[in-house]
């Protein structure tokens, strides 16, 4: 019998499009950033996790911060896109549209989701894409509540409220109990706005006056 050539070239392993590779790289990403903040990850994770080299990831990447603006891309210009849409008629359930739309986004893209939430900074305080997305979703609420100018107290309310969904929504992923519906969720943060402004409007305060309108 012949023995096989022990010296002989291995086959090399498949070569992926770039487009595939960075998703395989990104996927795994995905994951510790689900699991962990930002800055508790490097590239050395990335790359153990990946199963890939880091000359590799270099390739794609330049680094974590560039990993993690693509992982979040994908729920962000989802959400970003949706809140684009023009209200309807009805303004009232103009809140909870908006609500159910950013949920349905999240559990349809659980782990990028989580990512984003997880890494989460108060809007506007830099230019990441997470603090873009919740800056652009508190100016949505403005606009769609006829806020051409917010008082103090009404930022000062909505970015409380924001911030209450981003922990809710997180621990909602995070648990995956089936008793937790959209609908559930979304009745409950809801609730929470109008708990937020019943405990801080004075009555002449235009602005989170408009907001109560713009409640279901």
């Amino acid at each position: 019998m012949t023995r096989p050539n022990q010296d002989a070239p291995r086959p090399a392993s498949r070569r992926l499009p770039p487009v595939e590779r960075m998703r395989q790289i990104t996927s795994a990403a995905a994951s510790l950033f689900a699991a962990t903040i930002l800055e508790n990850v490097t590239v050395a994770d990335i790359v153990k996790r990946a199963g890939v080299s880091r000359a590799l990831f270099y390739r794609h990447y330049s680094s974590v911060n560039e990993v993690f603006d693509s992982v979040v891309d994908l729920v962000a210009q989802d959400f970003l896109a949706r809140l684009e849409t023009e209200a309807s008629d009805d303004s009232e359930a103009e809140l909870d549209r908006v609500l159910r739309d950013f949920l349905n986004t999240c559990q349809a893209v659980r782990l990028p989701a989580r990512a984003l939430l997880r890494n989460s900074r108060l809007p506007g305080t830099d230019d990441s894409v997470v603090s873009q997305v919740f800056l652009r979703a508190e100016q949505e609420i403005y606009r769609r509540s006829g806020i051409d100018e917010p008082s103090k107290l009404a930022r000062l309310t909505v970015r409380t409220w924001l911030t209450c969904v981003e922990v809710q929504t997180l621990a909602w992923l995070d648990e995956e109990d089936p008793t937790e519906t959209v609908d559930v969720l979304s009745v409950r943060l809801t609730n929470t706005l109008r708990a937020l402004i019943d405990v801080t409007m004075p009555s002449d305060d235009d602005s989170l006056t408009a907001l109560v309108t713009y409640l279901p």
